[in-house]
C-alpha cells in the first residue's frame, strides 16, 4: 500500500459518452457513470488523478480534445454496433451458418478491442431490435436486417 487513501477515475462513459470522474480505493474497483448510472471499470487509458482539482483539469482537457476531435458519440456508437454484428456474421459464417453462442461473441467483441459491458449493451439491444436472433442454439444475424 501507498498509504495513499483513494483516488479519483477520470473517464469517458462507453454508454452516454459523459466524461466525469468518481472516487474510488483502487484502480480495480468499479464505480458508476455519475449521468447515467452504466458500470465504469478500469481500462486501457483510463486516467487517476490524486485530488479533486486534478481530476477536473484532465475532464477539461477530455473536452477540449473530443471537441476538437469532432466526432458525435452517436457516431461512435454506430460504429460498435456495426461492429458487433459484423462479428456474430462472421462468427456464424465460420461456423458454416449455425449460430453463436452469447459467450463466444462477448469473448470476440473483447479481442477486437470492445468493452465487455459495452459489447454486451450493443448485443442485447440488437436482439432486442430484432436485428439478431436469440434462440436456444445462439445467436444469429437475421437476414436482410442488418444490411444498410
Amino acid at each position: 500500500m501507498s498509504g495513499t487513501r483513494g483516488m479519483y477515475r477520470v473517464y469517458t462513459c462507453s454508454v452516454c459518452g459523459n466524461i466525469g470522474h468518481s472516487r474510488v480505493e483502487r484502480e480495480s474497483e468499479t464505480s458508476s457513470c455519475e449521468l447515467c448510472g452504466a458500470l465504469v471499470i478500469h481500462g486501457p487509458g483510463m486516467i487517476y488523478a490524486v485530488t479533486s482539482v486534478e481530476a477536473r483539469e484532465y475532464i477539461r482537457d477530455l473536452v477540449n480534445q473530443s471537441e476538437f476531435e469532432k466526432s458525435p458519440q452517436k457516431s461512435r456508437a454506430r460504429g460498435v454496433r456495426r461492429r458487433v454484428i459484423d462479428i456474430v456474421q462472421s462468427l456464424s459464417e465460420i461456423n458454416r451458418g449455425r449460430p453463436i453462442a452469447y459467450e463466444i461473441v462477448l469473448v470476440e467483441c473483447a479481442d477486437a478491442g470492445i468493452d465487455i459491458e459495452r459489447a454486451r449493451h450493443f448485443l442485447d439491444l440488437l436482439i432486442n431490435e430484432g436485428v439478431i436472433g436469440n434462440n436456444d442454439r445462439g445467436l444469429e444475424v437475421k437476414e436482410g436486417v442488418a444490411d444498410g
